[in-house]
């Protein structure tokens, strides 16, 4: 096992000390993080080659990769990532729209950021913005573990980022961050240590209700919509129910009742440190208040550092950001100036400070009917817009145009749904699809700062001018909070070096800001090839039509043209297509389930490859809250055991539920130099398997190398385990193993759904070649169809694994054709059956007298065709309809059902008051409920004494 390492040092300065660019570096004294091998994600014992083969790929947190791509001390290489926007066009890196911040995640140790906006005037800000961050690193300047500091600021929004040392749980540092910020939280705010039922005789409760907003058309012309002043701090979010996607709100307001008087109040919002309120905190209310951070500053937001869609913290003056999310502002009203001469007005508007230039249209120039638009690039939570003219929020005597605001103007909306294609070819909404959020034919206030409330997804801000009176924009403002509602992660190629095949996939979650209810969808998906480019640029000669594209490139005919070279092109070439490389890589799988489980879940993409790159994307149905994904892990095994195992089953089609005995081929093709080759092999079955009968292992020439004749049945002890029942009559436990010619042979284990056999290790032949491995079995078939997947073990390291490749492996019976040849087993006339197939009840008669013989009624049945959880119930009634007993009331799949199974099925001849039924014939009633159809099947039992 080659576990990769990641190796960071730091150092002190001993001070706390700014770079000329605003940056804050603190540095911690001697401290180096070491070389560490993980385990998942946490320091463990060094594994060598010998002991484990399969290697990991670990990117994020504690990993050997960081999201960004940077590599750790391993052998792995990457390749940034390119993605297709257009016909002719790509684009270079792993956020597409910038809309997960790589910026933080460019290392593998554990980190916190803190967000804090700070809203005071202009003047002020880099004053205060300067106290505030003092007072956070002198807050969390006594945890343990610090191994680094940066603070950053953004307009008015500081970020201190605090990495920790390798190995550290990422979910406890959080907590602990918080918990140190909590004696200089802003009063009042969640957190602080006090909870209003502390305050004098008040009992308080939370409640909460959930509106649903009609943000369309005049439901929100007057402003906020259908939610009641006494509810407040709403979370939004948003709902499909079938083809509409519904937008609510999850409201509170705090009751309190004084236990004295028995008067009763309330207000909008949420109880004050109902999950904190530590007792210790409790002496601030004595201390003097300069202890806290100052008027102005918002509550500091404590997040784990991991893959996740942007953040917005609260305040945040979103329009700043516009163009990093590849938005735009733009006035296609205006007619009177080049584009050239209004895109640096435009800017103005929405970037920070300058009070210079403005957004004007007075004098002569067109002024009814302008508006301007401003695209946030993507749906974000908005709560607040803000505009105003030149001598209002900034102070400019020089330019005292205060009164040329807005007096007649409309304030419009747009989520970004349902975009069409503009005159130009690009997406944007339709004129009739925004939602008014404020009218106003007398306005006499010089700013306008209007709410949001609830706050809401929106990505167009559109303010149009609705009189002639003349006017100017200094800023345009938009205030967010919470995370962008979408947003992809495309992985780096990860080259490994060789060949490899795969194993299982995995990812950790964490839920931010932790404690919030998140309603966040995560889609993964892999794609694996055969060299570093997923895509094909193709180029042609303009002065030769009638020839081909070609996807060569010109300097090296024998490589592919790359983007660079591309872009590059000279006449007579131009550029042609851009497409995904389907010939040397494999579509983007279908997504993941289970990756969040110990474990993970199967790798879906093609292999063995040497290249690989994974797609993350996230849909946010909440504002204010997401999930995160802390690493990533792959497994791999490299080199591979064999270059690929193509295998197929036969028969294909068969009855329902009758024992069939199948041959299963794995034609293992072994010329890459170094497969290891394999020495065991196991199948999935529909059901636990009824017998193996023979193992077989040929050479590409048809010559037997070994085999074995088995004829073992499969069946169970007085315990429930599996053993082998010979046609002697011999029982023996698992594993069991035949020696033929000197060589061994065995059953090692039987499960529910699967088996596994060993064999003689099959290695690769001398100069490369093939081998047939053949395995003989029964079972028997219940779904219309049923994939019988396999997979080889090298038993002698621990994790060495390959799965096969369905396909056409040999020539196994008549009608055995290779266009149909696969590991899908059919039985077509189950559709045509019944539910249940076979009801035993035995013995029948049967006497519940407790002499110790005969005394239970055992009972087994099987379900057919049903492929998610079906209703099971198994009742009895006597002669006139009467209910005796309910032996089973449950839940399953298509299966065999016995007391190993189901512990316990069986009757004692008792009724549900526990006494005996008087002797005579009872009804037994199995029924099954599908989705689409039931079945049901009714048998005499017999009791006598």
């Amino acid at each position: 096992m080659k576990f990769l390492m990641a190796a960071e040092s730091y150092y002190t300065t001993g001070r706390f000390s700014f770079d000329g660019g605003g940056l804050l570096m603190v540095r911690h004294p001697l401290y180096q993080l070491l070389s560490a091998f993980f385990t998942i994600g946490i320091l463990g014992p060094m594994w060598t080659d010998e002991a484990r083969a399969v290697e990991f790929l670990r990117v994020g947190v504690n990993g050997n990769v960081s999201w960004a791509g940077t590599t750790l001390g391993s052998d792995i290489t990457t390749f940034p990532a390119e993605y297709i926007v257009g016909l002719k066009l790509t684009e270079v890196g792993s956020a597409p729209g910038n809309l997960i911040d790589l910026s933080i995640l460019d290392g593998v140790i554990p980190s916190v950021q803190i967000k804090t906006v700070v809203n005071v005037a202009p003047e002020l800000l880099a004053e205060q913005m300067d106290l505030v961050n003092q007072m956070l690193l002198e807050a969390i300047s006594p945890l343990s573990g610090i191994a680094s500091l940066e603070t950053s600021v953004q307009g008015n929004l500081s970020t201190v980022l605090i990495g920790f040392q390798v190995g550290d749980d990422l979910a406890e540092l959080t907590q602990q961050v918080s918990e140190a910020l909590d004696p200089i939280r802003p009063e009042g705010e969640t957190g602080d240590g006090f909870a209003e039922e502390e305050e004098g005789d008040l009992s308080c409760v939370e409640e909460t209700k959930t509106f649903e907003l009609q943000i369309s058309g005049a439901h929100v012309a007057q402003g906020t919509g259908l939610i009641p002043e006494d509810w407040g701090e709403c979370e939004t979010y948003f709902q499909q129910v079938g083809a509409e996607q519904k937008t609510l709100a999850d409201c509170y307001k705090v009751v309190c009742k004084n236990k004295a008087t028995g008067e009763q109040t309330q207000r909008p919002g949420r109880r004050r440190g109902k999950l904190i309120a530590r007792p210790a905190a409790k002496s601030l209310q004595d201390e003097d208040e300069g202890q806290r951070l100052p008027p102005g500053t918002k509550n500091p937001v404590v997040l784990p550092v991991a893959l996740s869609p942007v953040h917005i913290a609260l305040g945040e003056n979103v329009a700043q950001r516009a163009l990093e999310f590849n938005g735009e502002i733009t006035a296609p009203s205006v007619k009177d100036l080049s584009t050239t001469a209004l895109a640096p007005i435009l800017l103005e508007l929405i970037e920070p400070g300058g009070s210079e230039d403005a957004f004007e249209r007075k004098g002569d120039q067109p002024i009814l009917g302008t508006f301007i638009v401003l695209d946030l690039g993507t749906p974000i939570g908005i709560n607040r817009i803000r505009f105003y003219p030149r001598n209002t929020v900034q102070s400019a005597p020089q330019f005292p145009f205060q009164n040329d605001f807005l007096r007649q103007f409309e304030l419009l909306l747009h989520d970004g749904r349902n975009l069409v294609r503009d005159s130009f070819g690009r997406f944007s909404p339709r004129t009739d699809d925004y939602v008014p959020l404020l009218r106003s034919t007398e306005n006499e206030e010089p700013v306008l700062d209007i709410g949001v409330k609830p706050a809401r997804l929106v990505r167009y801000v559109r303010v149009k001018s609705i009189s002639s009176f003349p006017y100017e924009i200094d800023e345009l403002e938009v205030y967010g909070q919470g995370f962008v509602a979408a947003s992809s992660y495309i992985s780096p190629v990860f080259d490994l070096g060789e060949t490899a095949t795969w194993g299982n996939i995995s990812w950790t979650e964490r839920v931010a800001p932790p404690g919030r209810r998140v309603a966040t969808d995560i889609l993964i998906r892999t794609r694996t090839g055969s060299d570093p480019t997923p895509i094909v640029y193709k180029r042609r000669n303009i002065q030769r039509p009638a020839d081909p594209e070609q996807a060569t490139s010109l300097e090296n005919p024998n490589e592919p043209l790359g983007r660079e070279e591309y872009l590059d092109l000279e006449d007579p070439w131009v550029q042609w297509a851009v497409e995904e490389d389907l010939q040397n890589w494999s579509p983007w799988s279908a997504p993941y389930s289970g990756g969040d489980v110990p474990g993970g879940t199967s790798i879906l993409s093609p292999g063995p490859r040497r290249y690989i790159q994974f797609l993350i994307e996230f849909q946010n149905s909440r504002i204010d809250a997401t999930k995160m994904i802390e690493q990533l892990t792959i497994e791999y095994l490299s080199p591979p055991l064999a270059d690929d195992l193509i295998a197929e089953i036969y028969p294909r089609e068969v009855e329902a539920f009758e024992t069939v005995q199948f041959t299963y081929a794995v034609k293992a093709l072994m010329n890459i130099e170094g497969v290891a080759g394999f020495d065991a092999f196991q199948i999935e079955t529909p059901t636990q398997v009824l017998g193996i009968d023979k193992i077989q292992i040929v050479d590409e020439v048809g010559s037997v190398l070994g085999e074995r004749d088995l004829n073992a049945d499969i069946a169970l002890d007085s315990e429930g385990n599996s053993v082998v029942q010979l046609a002697d009559g011999s029982i023996h436990d698992l594993p069991y193993s035949v020696a033929a010619a000197g060589d061994t042979f065995a059953i090692a284990e039987v499960a529910e759904r699967n088996f596994t056999v060993k064999f003689p290790h099959i290695a690769r032949p001398v100069g490369g070649g093939e081998r047939l491995l053949k395995i003989l079995f029964r079972s028997k078939v219940l779904l219309y169809s049923t994939v019988v997947a396999g997979q080889a073990i090298l038993s002698t390291q621990d994790g060495s694994i390959q799965r096969i490749t369905p396909g056409n492996a040999a020539l196994l019976g008549e009608g055995d054709l290779p266009t149909a040849s696969g590991i899908t087993v059919l039985s077509p006339a189950i559709t045509q059956r019944e539910l249940i197939g076979s009801l035993t009840v035995s013995p029948n008669p049967f006497t519940p007298n407790d002499d110790g013989i005969n005394d239970v009624l055992g009972i087994e049945y099987d379900v057919l065709t049903i492929t998610r959880e079906a209703k099971i119930s198994l009742h009895l009634f006597d002669l006139s309809g009467q209910l005796v007993f309910a032996l089973h009331d449950g839940e399953g799949l298509s299966g065999h059902y016995d007391q190993s199974v189901i512990p316990g099925l069986g009757w004692d001849g008792r009724d549900a008051a526990g006494n005996l039924v008087p002797p005579g014939i009872y009804l037994l009633r199995i029924a099954v409920e599908g989705d689409a159809r039931g079945s049901e099947q009714i048998r005499p039992v017999a009791v006598v004494y």
